[in-house]
């Protein structure tokens, strides 16, 4: 493998980088610090390029750097006097213009003078700019907030093209998402409005992210017990087979621990993570909200009920990865008035419900939490 072969970004893992180009938290290119010396490869070779070719990988002098550096050719005007177009592939700009005088070919004898281009695109976790695009400002102040040092960058999630990541700046307290919403300059998400099936309060707003629901399909038999709801068209089912699945996939409790509270909007549909039991934290989502009593009617979405909360109890949850499992309660709803001769309605009682066993088939998908799944009952043992 070659020395300066790119370094593989992997999901979950921190790598201490060089920040090479940014124009927004939508646009930033990153290097691994293990490739901070990189003059050799941006050594030229002695003959010109005389008649360049798109997609070739030369030596030119950015107007953006103002230095030496590789790039790939990306375009070549139709002019008597050519100029081409090269992105910088070591660093991630954009040069537009470049006269063919300024274009040399690679070194070859220089080790790696051929290797893939070592910037990575990235674009911060969670960090949207307040109206349709960043303000003018954002390029320096992230600047400013980035300082001279090499930050540590942790992967959040990634894409084919892009990594997904969060930008601890070196000796930093807030990663840079937060340094741009705590200076006003931009938010964790867009806001966007809430359904009434929350509040009849229409003013209300809540986050772009949401807990999902579990993908089904109709014809989907499940294994479970019912654990939540108040009637046979608004009632929850967790599979049996998804016991655990909370603790094995995500330590929200850990996650929850140094997070503030104060980060959290308090309103009607915002989801977020709730005290229940000492440390132990459950997914959430905000259903009422009473301002005087500084409390909130929390609906918890892996077991399917409603409990109220001081608000000093709830955490926000700002990582994608918790929002990537889906809910572990099921939205549904039945025709059946009686399942082997007993009312519907006592299955759902605390003393019952936590007894039996139940085999149902999904009938017709639902669309939490405008409408529940329709269930059939296929058998119940205890």
């Amino acid at each position: 493998m070659a020395m300066l072969e790119p370094i593989q970004f992997h999901v979950g893992h921190e790598y201490r980088v060089i920040i090479t180009h940014y124009t927004n938290p939508k646009n930033i290119y990153v290097r691994s610090d293990m490739h901070e010396d990189i003059r050799a490869i941006e050594t030229p070779g002695r003959d010109a390029v005389h008649s360049p070719v798109n997609n070739q990988t030369i030596i030119y002098k950015s107007k953006t750097l103002d230095k030496l550096v590789r790039g790939r050719i990306c375009h070549i005007s139709d002019e008597a006097n050519p100029t081409c177009d090269i992105f910088a592939i070591d660093y991630g700009c954009m040069d537009t213009g470049v006269e063919i005088k300024n274009i040399h070919p690679l070194n070859l004898k220089v080790p790696d003078s051929n290797c893939p281009g070592l910037a990575v695109h990235c674009q911060l976790h969670i960090c949207e700019p307040k109206e349709d695009d960043f303000g003018p400002e954002i390029q320096e102040k992230m600047k400013i907030f980035l300082g001279d040092g090499p930050p540590m960058m942790r992967v959040v999630n990634k894409t084919k093209d892009t990594l997904v990541v969060e930008i601890m700046p070196l000796g930093g307290v807030y990663d840079l998402s937060q340094l741009l919403v705590l200076y006003d300059l931009a938010v964790f998400s867009k806001p966007k409005k809430v359904n009434n099936t929350f509040s009849s309060t229409k003013s209300k707003v809540t986050l772009v992210l949401n807990y999902k629901p579990k993908k089904l399909c109709v014809g989907d038999i499940l294994l479970g017990k019912l654990v939540g709801g108040d009637s046979i068209n608004n009632f929850y089912f967790c599979e049996i087979s998804d016991n655990g699945q909370t603790k094995e996939n995500m330590d929200l409790s850990a996650y929850c621990k140094d997070k503030s509270t104060g980060n959290l909007n308090m309103i009607i549909g915002e989801p977020c993570a709730v005290e229940v039991d000492g440390n132990c934290y459950e997914r959430a989502i905000i259903r009422a909200v009473n301002s005087n009593e500084h409390s909130a009617t929390l609906f918890l979405v892996d077991k399917g009920i409603e409990i109220k909360s001081k608000f000093s109890r709830l955490k926000p949850v700002l990582d994608k990865q918790y929002y990537d499992i889906p809910m572990l309660a099921i939205h549904c709803s039945s025709t059946e008035e009686e399942v082997n001769g007993v009312p519907f309605k006592d299955f759902l009682s605390d003393s019952i419900k936590s007894q039996l066993k139940l085999k149902v088939v999904i009938r017709e998908l639902g669309d939490f939490p405008h409408k529940p799944n329709k269930i059939k009952i296929l058998w119940v043992e205890k």
